[in-house]
């Protein structure tokens, strides 16, 4: 099972509570920039030391993040392109990275943003994966921010058919 979290505004108590409730047994960070201003708690070197003290691995999949380094992954707007993106070679290597991860375990895909409905966590990561195995979606979860885990399954039912994002 892979689920997915924003780490919001919580706390580190509530953050650790949200990923023992789920028995979460690892973090992939695809954040571009593993960093929080406003907590710190949130920052990399801050997110390992809290993770490992409480035995959760801490993965950054920095090729997964939403705002790629590469200028050509973006459009003329300059707003990140997820279909260029999903298709670049650093962004496959990162997907065949937390697979191997998520294999067998139960893996968290980490970024900022609550919603997963506004975030590139669901909207490119968990797409690409339920691109390549569509019977994936049911084994999706977004945990949000009062515990509850919603099924990828369900969020995708009221997507817009492919193209008109």
């Amino acid at each position: 099972m892979l689920y997915t979290l924003g780490h919001s505004n919580h706390s580190a108590e509530r953050f650790l509570e949200l990923l023992r409730q789920h028995g979460i047994e690892a973090v992939a960070d695809v954040r571009s920039q593993p960093v929080s201003r406003f907590s710190p708690h949130f920052r990399k070197q801050n997110l390992e030391r809290l993770l490992s003290e409480h035995g959760v691995e801490y993965v950054w999949l920095e090729t997964l993040g939403g705002r790629p380094k590469d200028s050509q992954l973006y459009d003329e707007s300059g707003r990140p392109d997820y279909a260029k993106m999903a298709e670049s070679k650093a962004f496959r290597e990162g997907l065949e990275a937390l697979k191997r991860l998520a294999s067998g375990r139960r893996v968290a895909v980490l970024c900022s943003e609550e919603d997963p409905n506004r975030c590139h966590r669901r909207l490119l990561v968990v797409k690409a994966l339920t691109g390549e195995n569509p019977a994936l979606a049911a084994e999706i979860y977004h945990i949000r921010k009062g515990g509850t885990a919603q099924a990828e399954a369900e969020l995708a039912r009221f997507d817009p058919p492919p193209g008109l994002w």
